[in-house]
């Protein structure tokens, strides 16, 4: 093996240890767009749910949170009300998923009530705070250059 052979070698392995970690930084510390876009599309997807939850009312499903659970370490880049809305929904969400959990041991428990009002009205606010970020700092936040490390 030559030296030549060998200098390509070295530069493919670096070259792969580097696209490596940055793709893994890249799973633990995603994007705020990405942050934002995830968080609106789990949103529509609550919302979606409520609105089949209205037309058929003896629906009992549970709400999908495993992005919010995700994403909700990485909202310090929003406003406070937004954040706000944003935790009090996640909340309310799981706790109705926990009562769900409960009913669904107990062989004769009722069905857990859940008040679309309130809970419309947070996911609204949420969403509009961030779809409002998101409209300020899309042009902002996609720009990426091959070397940056966000």
């Amino acid at each position: 093996m030559d030296w030549q052979s060998l200098v390509i070698i070295v530069v493919i392995i670096l070259a792969l240890f580097w696209l490596l970690f940055r793709l893994k930084g890249n799973i633990r510390n995603p994007s705020k767009i990405q942050v934002a876009l995830g968080l609106i599309t789990d949103i529509d997807e609550v919302l979606k749910n409520i609105n089949q939850r209205k037309t058929a009312t003896r629906t009992v499903k549970k709400f999908k949170l495993s992005g919010w659970k995700y994403y909700i370490e990485h909202l310090d880049f929003l406003d406070a009300e937004t954040v706000t809305a944003l935790k009090d929904s996640f909340r309310i969400l799981t706790d109705y998923n926990a009562k769900i959990d409960a009913a669904a041991i107990t062989p004769d428990a009722p069905l857990p009530e859940f008040s679309s009002e309130s809970i419309w009205d947070l996911l609204v606010k949420s969403r509009m705070g961030l779809s409002a970020w998101t409209r300020e700092n899309i042009t902002r936040e996609t720009v990426r250059g091959v070397f940056t490390w966000r």
